[in-house]
C-alpha cells in the first residue's frame, strides 16, 4: 500500500470522526444510485454498457450511470476488508472481479471500471462513510471522492474520481432490488435500550394517592367506621400494588426483548461455530504446500484454540435453548399482555373503592340520620358483610404480592444479561468479520495456486500452475527461477492477509450462568401465568360482589 499525502490522511481521519460508523450488510446486493436522483427519478444508477452477463479474464468494463433495469450488471455487493473499507463486487462478475480505479495516476477524472481482482488494495478498496438518511460517500484510499462526471446523472455519464468536495453528485444511495427502498442502517444501540414501546407509564396518573380527601361525617356505628377504615387501607395497598405491577410490566417488556435477543445471539453463536469448522477444513488442504503451508498452519493453530472454546460454550448454550430460554421467552410473551390487562383491572378496582367510600359514607349518614335503631342495626349488619368482601381483596393482595416476588426475581436476573448479550453480539460480529476474511483468504490462495504461468522462455512454451511451481515441478533452473519470482509476487499479498487475530467473544459465560439458573424458572413462569389469570378473574368477581353488597346496604333506605 502506498504512503498517502497529508491531505488524504487528514481527509480519511475526518471521515472517521465526522460520521457515524455504520456497517453495510455483506452478501446482499444493491443497486447504486446517485443521491442527486434519490426519490426523484429512475436515473443515475451504476450500469455497464451492453448489459454483460459475465466478466471475462483480462476484460475491463466501464462504469456509467443509466436508467434502472433488472440486469445483473446493475447489482453490487460490499465485501468488507477493514472497518469502513470495502471491495465492491458486481453480481455479473462475482467470481473473479471487482470495481476498481482505472489506473494509479491519482489524477482527477480517472474512471471507475470493473476488472479482474488482483489484490491491488490501492485500486480495489474504497472507504465508505455514512452521511445519514440513507446517503453515503465513497472515497478511494488516497482520498479522492467517487462522483458523477460533469455533475450529471444523465444516461451514459461516467462515474469517476475527483478531489474531495461536496454535493449530491458526490453522494450515493444503495437501493434494495426487492423492496425498491434505500438502505438505512439500524442504530445498534436501540436493540434493547431506548425502546419506548416498553415504557407503559403508570396508570396512577388517574388515581388519587389516598382517599383522605373524601370527607365523612355522622356514620351509623362502629361497623360503618370499620368499613371506612378498611376501604382506606385496602385502597392504599392496591395503590402500592398497582405501582409495583406497573413497574413489573415495564420490565416484562424489556425482559421479553432481551430474551428474544438471546435467542438470536444463540443462533448466531451456532452459525459462527459452523463457520469456524468450515474455515478450518478449507485451510487444512494448504498446510502441506510449501510457501503457504507455515502461515496457514499458524492460523489453524490460532483458530483451533478459539474453536475448542467456542464449541464447548456453544454446546452448553444449545443444550439450554429448547428446555430453558425458548419456553421462558414464550412465557414472557404471553405474560406481557395478561399482566397489563390485570393492571387495568386493579386501576378500575381502585376507582371503585374511591367511589364506594363516597357512596357508603353518604348512605351511612343517611341511616344514622333516621335515628331509627332497627334501621341502623340492619345497616350495620349489612356493613359487616361488606367488610368481609373488602377483607377478601386484602387476602388476595397478600397472595398476589408473593407471586410477584417470584417473577420479579426471575425478571431481574434476565435484565442482568442485557449488557453481556450486547457484548456477546458485538463479539460475534467481530469474530464473523475475522472468519469472513479468513474464508476470503483461503479462496484467494486457491485462486492464486490455480493461476497459470504462461510464457516463452528460451524457446520453450511454459504453462504451469503456481501450485506446481512452489511444489517443485520439474521445469528447469532458469525457468523455475522466473516462475518462482512470479508466483511469490502473487502469493505474498495473500499470505499477508493470513496475519489475523481471532477475537475473544465476551459475555457468554455470564449469559450461560444466568440461563443455567433459569432452569427452575420455566415452571414458575407457567404457574404465574395461571395465577395471574385466576387473580384477574377473582378481581372481576370481587368488583361485582362489592357493587352488589353496596346495593344491599342501600336497600330499604330513603336517602336523597
Amino acid at each position: 500500500m502506498k504512503f498517502y499525502n497529508i491531505a488524504a490522511i487528514l481527509l480519511m481521519f475526518s471521515l472517521l470522526i465526522s460520521v457515524s460508523a455504520q456497517e453495510i450488510p455483506e452478501n446482499q446486493y444493491f443497486r447504486i444510485q446517485s443521491a442527486q436522483e434519490d426519490g426523484k427519478s429512475q436515473k443515475g444508477y451504476w450500469d455497464i454498457p451492453g448489459a454483460p452477463q459475465t466478466v471475462k479474464e483480462g476484460e475491463t468494463q466501464n462504469i456509467q450511470v443509466y436508467t434502472v433495469d433488472n440486469g445483473p450488471d446493475r447489482l453490487f455487493k460490499f465485501d468488507e476488508q477493514d472497518e469502513n473499507q470495502y471491495k465492491i463486487i458486481p453480481k455479473h462478475g462475482e467470481e473473479n472481479s471487482c470495481v476498481r480505479i482505472e489506473n494509479t495516476s491519482g489524477k482527477n477524472s480517472v474512471n471507475l471500471l470493473i476488472a479482474e481482482e488482483n489484490s491491488d488494495e490501492d485500486l480495489e478498496t474504497f472507504a465508505i462513510s455514512y452521511k445519514g438518511n440513507g446517503v453515503w460517500k465513497i472515497h478511494t484510499l488516497s482520498g479522492k471522492v467517487i462522483c458523477l462526471a460533469d455533475r450529471s446523472s444523465e444516461n451514459r455519464k461516467n462515474v469517476h474520481i475527483w478531489d474531495e468536495h461536496s454535493g449530491a453528485w458526490t453522494e450515493w444511495v444503495f437501493i434494495d432490488p426487492v423492496s425498491g427502498k434505500k438502505f438505512i442502517p439500524e442504530d445498534e444501540n436501540q436493540d434493547i435500550d431506548g425502546d419506548e414501546s416498553f415504557e407503559t407509564g403508570s396508570n396512577q396518573a388517574n388515581l388519587l394517592q389516598d382517599l383522605s380527601s373524601i370527607k365523612i361525617s355522622n356514620l351509623s356505628g362502629k361497623e360503618a367506621e370499620t368499613v371506612i377504615k378498611n376501604i382506606d387501607q385496602t385502597y392504599l395497598e392496591l395503590y402500592k400494588f398497582e405501582s409495583r405491577l406497573n413497574k413489573l410490566n415495564s420490565n416484562l417488556g424489556k425482559a421479553e426483548k432481551i430474551l428474544n435477543k438471546t435467542v438470536v445471539v444463540s443462533e448466531k453463536l451456532n452459525l459462527l461455530s459452523t463457520k469456524i469448522n468450515r474455515t478450518d477444513e478449507a485451510l487444512k488442504v494448504f498446510t502441506k504446500i510449501p510457501v503457504v503451508g507455515p502461515p496457514v498452519t499458524a492460523v489453524r493453530t490460532t483458530i483451533g484454540i478459539s474453536k475448542n472454546k467456542l464449541d464447548k460454550l456453544n454446546d452448553k448454550v444449545q443444550k439450554l435453548e429448547k428446555p430453558v430460554f425458548r419456553p421462558v421467552c414464550d412465557g414472557y410473551g404471553k405474560l406481557t399482555g395478561i399482566s397489563q390487562s390485570f393492571d387495568d383491572k386493579i386501576v378500575k378496582l381502585c376507582n371503585q373503592l374511591s367511589n364506594l367510600k363516597s357512596q357508603y359514607s353518604a348512605v351511612s349518614s343517611c341511616a344514622a340520620a333516621t335515628k331509627d335503631q332497627n334501621t341502623i342495626t340492619t345497616f350495620e349488619q349489612k356493613s359487616s358483610a361488606l367488610n368481609t368482601k373488602i377483607t377478601e381483596i386484602n387476602t388476595n393482595l397478600v397472595k398476589m404480592n408473593k407471586e410477584i416476588d417470584k417473577l420479579e426475581n426471575i425478571t431481574n436476573s434476565i435484565l442482568k444479561i442485557e449488557k453481556p448479550i450486547k457484548a456477546t453480539d458485538k463479539g460475534i460480529k467481530a469474530a464473523e468479520k475475522v472468519f469472513n476474511k479468513t474464508d476470503k483468504a483461503a479462496k484467494k490462495i486457491e485462486n492464486v495456486l490455480n493461476k497459470k504461468f504462461k510464457k516463452n522462455i528460451l524457446g520453450k512454451k511454459i504453462n504451469i500452475s503456481v501450485k506446481s511451481i512452489i511444489s517443485g515441478g520439474k521445469i528447469g533452473e532458469t525457468i523455475e527461477k522466473a516462475a518462482k519470482k512470479w508466483a511469490t509476487k502473487l502469493l505474498n499479498p495473500v499470505i499477508k492477509k493470513l496475519n489475523i487475530k481471532i477475537p475473544e467473544i465476551p459475555g457468554m459465560d455470564s449469559i450461560y450462568k444466568e440461563l443455567e439458573e433459569m432452569k427452575n424458572s420455566v415452571n414458575v413462569i407457567s404457574e404465574f401465568n395461571t395465577k395471574i389469570n385466576e387473580f384477574s378473574n377473582s378481581t372481576e368477581m370481587l368488583k361485582s360482589s362489592l357493587e352488589n353488597q353496596m346495593k344491599e346496604c342501600t336497600s330499604g333506605l330513603q336517602c336523597e
